[in-house]
């Protein structure tokens, strides 16, 4: 059975923050999980060896602390240079175990549109939501696709960040594409390897999360096109798992009494042929382009 770990990155105002992000690793839990939990106790060693563990909870590594050097790195105590050090070794991990890593996003202004276009007076916080379960969705493709192809015969568990932002949605949303009960609906995306419902779970609860909160804090400064995560983002570059599956949309069924049909609002057709924001040298600055509906390579 693989693992996979995803948190988010990118969900405050559209203004600080352009992208939402939903990112983060695939993990062979026989074989990988317990050498990961040694490297992390490790790191804790090195980096913070006066924290003594309470109720067996592990030392949490929170990206943005350590980038910030806020929290439980304070620039008083902790150097640049050593807060970017141990950056470098969090990033390193998926290389280090051969993680795959997976992301899904999108460019929050775009889709606002074109729900706005489809929904007019929609709320902002209906809309956060719905970007939030979109990127989400996108990675979910992802996974599916690395499974179809590496791991045929296995099954996926996933695990996200315990939030009631948007957990009733993408446990709906999950639920709908795990349900292989009825018959395949063209274009419809419907999983043969994610299993079970997603488990929701806090970070000081699972060292993993810990590692998809990092890939997620990357993907997103490096869609945001800051320089100076260009050496961190080359250490998860070669991970990542681009390509999903073609399906996009969702087949839910619902009884007949129902007046209403909940479904996932596909994101705005790009004619664009150009490469995702990922994949150009952030000194390069393009036109960011629309999200595809379909589950092309980032």
């Amino acid at each position: 059975m693989q693992l996979v770990y995803l948190d988010e990155a990118g969900i405050s105002r559209r203004s600080d923050e352009p992208y939402v992000v939903v990112a983060g690793v695939i993990v062979n839990a026989d074989q990988k999980w317990k050498s990961i939990e040694d490297r992390f106790i490790d790191l804790t060693d090195k980096y913070v060896p006066d924290y003594e563990s309470t109720y067996g909870q592990p030392f949490i590594f929170h990206a943005m602390d350590i980038w910030h050097g806020s929290g439980n790195f304070p620039r008083d105590r902790y150097t640049r240079e050593s807060r970017i050090k141990l950056l470098g070794e969090l990033a390193s991990i998926p290389f280090e175990f051969d993680l795959p890593v997976v992301a899904g996003y999108l460019k929050k202004a775009d889709y606002e549109n074109y729900l706005q276009a489809r929904s007019p007076g929609m709320k902002a916080e209906a809309i956060s939501k719905w970007s939030h379960a979109v990127a989400f969705f996108s990675a979910i493709r992802r996974v599916e696709h690395w499974m179809k192809t590496k791991a045929p015969n296995e099954v996926a568990m996933l695990i996200a960040e315990d939030t009631d932002r948007v957990k009733g949605l993408i446990g709906a949303l999950h639920a709908a594409y795990t349900d292989r009960s009825y018959h395949w609906v063209e274009g419809a995306f419907q999983s043969e390897h994610i299993v079970d419902a997603v488990h929701f779970t806090k970070k000081k609860q699972s060292i993993l999360l810990q590692v998809a909160d990092h890939m997620a804090f990357i993907v997103k400064r490096r869609l945001n096109k800051c320089p100076h995560i260009e050496p961190l983002w080359k250490k998860v570059q070669p991970q990542i798992s681009y390509r999903g599956v073609e399906d996009y949309g969702i087949a839910l069924r619902v009884p007949t009494s129902d007046v209403e049909v909940v479904r996932l609002p596909e994101p705005p057709a790009s004619a664009s042929s150009e490469a995702s924001p990922l994949q150009r040298p952030v000194r390069m600055p393009r036109s960011s382009p629309r999200i595809r509906g379909r589950g092309r390579p980032f």
